[in-house]
């Protein structure tokens, strides 16, 4: 679980420290109050490019600090066997932007990119607020009605028959809330 962020020097941001509650946290505030600069300080932490022109105009370095607690012994196991210590349930990731590169560490341990990106995948998972939406886009339909129709009529898939029987009524009931959508905004 996410428990703490700091981030110094970042876009708007002099510097600024969020605790996090174990239980439902909610970002709030008018457009330009500056969410999305620390949901995207949260992705940078956790590997995500970031341009160097968003250093805050006149420091030399951002810095974005995000300290997890863990209580999953498998997941402490997986990033043990990456040569990284796990003290007290506990992981610090820093990343230091500035003109010339950018730092990552872990626990105090300086590490590539890639490392920083594999651990990450295991700590946090982000989705953007339209992400869901990928169900309504007509695009996707085709893929959706040969699942739908490989399930109906009994194709061998390879997969989990009963996760593909819980993805049809899924679908099912989100395509019709898009036909239902569509019929309202586009009467």
């Amino acid at each position: 679980m996410l428990q703490n962020l700091h981030v110094k020097n970042l876009a708007l941001i002099d510097e600024v420290e969020i605790t996090f509650d174990e239980h439902l946290n909610i970002l709030t505030g008018e457009t330009g109050a500056g969410k999305s600069v620390l949901i995207g300080s949260i992705e940078s932490a956790l590997g995500k490019k970031i341009s160097k022109d968003m250093i805050r105009p006149g420091a030399k370095e951002a810095v974005i600090e995000l300290l997890f607690w863990i209580e999953d012994q498998k997941l402490i196991k997986e990033i043990e066997a990456l040569d990284l210590e796990v003290e007290d349930g506990q992981i610090f990731i820093k990343r230091v932007i500035n003109e010339k590169r950018s730092i990552n560490k872990i626990n105090d341990s300086t590490v590539t990119l890639n490392t920083l990106r594999e651990v990450s995948r295991r700590l946090f998972d982000l989705h953007g607020q339209q992400e869901h939406q990928v169900l309504l886009k007509e695009k996707n339909h085709f893929i959706f009605f040969m699942l739908l129709n490989c399930v109906t009529y009994g194709k061998n898939l390879s997969v989990d028959l009963h996760y593909i029987t819980v993805l049809r009524e899924y679908l099912i009931s989100v395509l019709s809330v898009g036909a239902i959508y569509r019929k309202q905004v586009h009467p």
